[in-house]
């Protein structure tokens, strides 16, 4: 109902808008430059009103700075406020052309197996572990991450934690921790008395997953 009311005096207001502005150049384009400033400002806030509960890579980074800094993560909403509204290709695509460095940590979840360094790997081969992350080489923000065949949601939200987190601490910055099953677990824990669902996270991943340790032993193979 509202959207109708909205769209009928647009129509109104478009049509008078058309006889004032007939034969008048000027003042049909200050009009349109107007109305164009007025459409972008309204959508903005439009998409700061929606209060996504998913987590992607920058409201995970945003999470975690608060929960490393201040023990606490902020809500869906608090969050909503500071949101990136553009997409990742066009941010990178402006930062590029300013020749700004790509900021903070590069996360690269689901990599080949063949593709990490052996001399570097946080988790290794062994065990139950459903992920293993391979440590920055100093003065790279580039951080693999391979996933086994058997990853769910929770251990690709582990991962990526354990990546910043460890990422921070290489970059001596300040607040930096060490990574631990029970700071994940604090983590996921106010995450979700914040309003997060963590039971689906959009962080970007390839679909390349491999078996080891027990999916090995129990004869899956990759």
């Amino acid at each position: 109902m509202q959207e109708t009311a909205t769209t009928l005096v647009g129509m109104i207001l478009g049509m008078l808008l058309t006889r004032v502005a007939a034969g008048a150049p000027v003042l049909a384009t200050l009009a349109f430059c107007l109305l164009t400033l007025l459409h972008v400002v309204a959508n903005i806030l439009a998409m700061r009103a929606l209060q996504l509960q998913t987590i992607n890579p920058h409201r995970l980074k945003m999470l975690l700075h608060a929960f490393l800094k201040e023990e606490k993560v902020p809500t869906p909403a608090e969050v909503a406020e500071q949101d990136v509204l553009l997409p990742p290709a066009v941010t990178d695509w402006w930062r590029c052309m300013l020749r700004r460095p790509r900021p903070g940590l590069n996360l690269m979840l689901g990599v080949p197996l063949q593709s990490l360094r052996s001399t570097s790997l946080v988790a290794g081969l062994q065990g139950s572990a459903r992920y293993i992350l391979e440590v920055p080489q100093p003065g790279s923000h580039d951080c693999k991450v391979a996933l086994r065949d058997d990853a769910e949601p929770a251990d690709v939200l582990r991962a990526a934690v354990a990546a910043q987190i460890t990422y921070d601490s290489l970059q001596s910055l300040k607040n930096s921790k060490v990574f631990s099953e029970q700071l994940f677990l604090s983590f996921c824990s106010k995450a979700n008395a914040a309003g997060w669902s963590l039971n689906r996270v959009l962080l970007t991943q390839s679909q390349w997953r491999a078996a080891w340790g027990d999916r090995l032993r129990s004869g899956h193979l990759d």
